[in-house]
């Protein structure tokens, strides 16, 4: 791959071009670890092996242990971003869903959270959209093509540096730099041509580039990945464990022999070679014949080996890797004798689990709420972005649960304790997670209170305008009766309650209810 001295850029203003060759040393960097986590996940990491090789058939072996896998998908799967929400806007006037179903963020979301459990970070990329695309483009990177430098001032990028495409030897052939007030894209063929560089201002006003960060500290702006250095530790072992336990296992029905009263001569072939000795363990027979004086060789066999110790120490390390993650040991494929337990106690187990994804969603959220208000920003043309919109927030599932059915479940157990709920929809989304059938819920029930008002009407002499006069008159504290007379509606009886949203001093409240 390029190194800093051979990545040029001709044509570029010194100023940036150094910026360019600062990021993409960074970017190689970071490389090397974040491309032995990505083998850790996909489990193709190297086999670390202690001690002298196995040798024989055996030494090519590859027993490969799915655990870094499993810490990262269990967490990610509890980190479900469902939509985005913001107060007192029902009819969505700004476009939010559809920059949401157009950037296929249900399932961009799920692969940007993944790639910032393995690497620490991912990134959120705002851009205008071309002729016959969406007016708002949002696309995920991951770590391995991109980077940036954070300025702690104002908490956010100040540069980013994204790898386009490269050749099959890693060298770049097309990059984009994105500035608060500028974008630079540089394109060539092949490594030794020139570069084709296009600037475009934009009017953003900051870098639209948010880092989706797992476990941030100071010092530490970009986070650490899930796979730490423990967890490949234990997963090494894990690996060399099990790989004793194949040794193990290929002898274990071998009969273990001692031979006593032998010499090295009944060890050869009919040419007088040394017979292999995976030929004597194999063997279905063996014969030795009487020395001199008549003695016969003495052969005994040894106890069996057991699997026990391997899988005590596997047991171990699957404890010390469940105590890294969070992670029950039974999602490990660690299972004790005992009865299974109880909901309850799964919980319990889970409480760290979901701490850490309550955590990692908290840290999320502000980057998705930044990157859909950038994405709105540039869809409706503002200059600015209203201080109505700063109220949007990006909606995760509740962690606690994983699936649709329990997330509805516990809207159940919501709604019994408080039945006023129900009748919001707020209420609605408790029960249905699918925002189109959430919305053609929504619709229909509209429509259905529409037609009963319209049909309440339609047998009084009240037209809807003098209705919601009168309403609003009675909620805001006006006799019932006078605030029919000021609307022109007569004759109308009242049961004598009021809305729940007055409050009058207790020895008053009566008199009040009694009409």
């Amino acid at each position: 791959m390029t190194d800093k001295t051979d990545l040029r850029v001709p044509g570029l203003p010194v100023d940036l071009e150094e910026l360019v060759i600062r990021l993409y040393e960074r970017l190689l960097q970071k490389q090397k670890r974040n491309s032995l986590r990505t083998a850790f996940y996909e489990s193709k990491n190297s086999l670390q092996v202690l001690g002298p090789e196995v040798g024989g058939r055996i030494g090519n072996i590859i027993h490969p242990v799915g655990w870094p896998a499993k810490a990262v998908d269990t967490l990610n799967n509890r980190c479900h971003l469902e939509g985005f929400v913001l107060p007192g806007s029902e009819d969505d006037p700004l476009g939010i869903n559809d920059i949401y179903v157009l950037n296929d963020i249900q399932n961009q979301a799920p692969q940007a959270s993944l790639s910032s459990l393995i690497h620490a970070v991912s990134f959120l990329i705002t851009t205008k959209g071309a002729a016959g695309e969406p007016p708002a483009i949002i696309t995920a990177k991951d770590a391995l093509s991109g980077t940036g430098e954070w300025n702690g001032r104002i908490h956010r990028l100040s540069s980013f540096l994204s790898l386009l495409e490269t050749d099959s030897d890693g060298n770049p052939l097309s990059m984009a730099l994105y500035l608060p007030d500028r974008l630079a894209e540089m394109n060539r063929e092949t490594a030794g041509s020139p570069w084709v560089i296009e600037i475009r201002d934009h009017d953003i006003g900051y870098v639209p580039v948010e880092p989706l960060v797992y476990k941030p500290r100071l010092g530490r702006e970009f986070g650490s990945s899930r796979i730490s250095r423990p967890v490949m530790a234990y997963t090494n072992s894990a690996m060399r464990t099990l790989l004793r336990s194949e040794v193990t296992a290929e002898l274990y029905s071998i009969p273990q022999r001692v031979i006593m009263g032998a010499d090295q001569s009944m060890f050869v072939d009919d040419k007088g070679q040394p017979t292999a000795a995976w030929e004597i363990i194999w063997g279905k027979l063996l014969g030795l014949p009487a020395d001199e004086n008549g003695n016969v060789p003495k052969m005994e066999q040894l106890t069996q080996a057991t699997q026990e110790p391997h899988m005590a120490q596997l047991r171990s390390l699957a404890q010390m890797f469940s105590g890294e993650t969070s992670i029950p040991a039974t999602e490990l494929g660690i299972h004790s004798d005992s009865n299974p337990a109880s909901a309850d106690a799964v919980y319990a187990h889970q409480g760290s689990l979901i701490a850490t994804a309550e955590t990692a969603t908290g840290g999320w959220e502000p980057a998705w709420r930044k990157t859909m208000l950038t994405a709105l920003k540039i869809a409706n043309g503002a200059s600015e972005i209203p201080a109505e919109w700063q109220g949007l927030r990006a909606r995760f599932r509740n962690p606690a649960y994983e699936s649709k059915a329990a997330a509805a479940d516990a809207g159940l157990k919501t709604v019994q304790a408080f039945p006023w709920i129900a009748e919001t929809d707020v209420g609605l989304e408790l029960f249905f997670r699918d925002e189109t059938l959430l919305e053609r819920l929504k619709n229909e029930r509209r429509e259905i209170e529409a037609r009963t008002t319209a049909g309440t009407l339609a047998g009084l002499s009240v037209s809807g305008e003098q209705a919601n006069s009168l309403g609003q008159l009675i909620r805001s504290g006006v006799d019932p009766v006078e605030a029919a007379r000021l609307v022109g509606i007569g004759d109308v009886r009242f049961t004598g309650a009021v809305p729940v949203s007055l409050r009058l001093p207790e020895k008053e409240a009566s008199g009040l209810e009694i009409k």
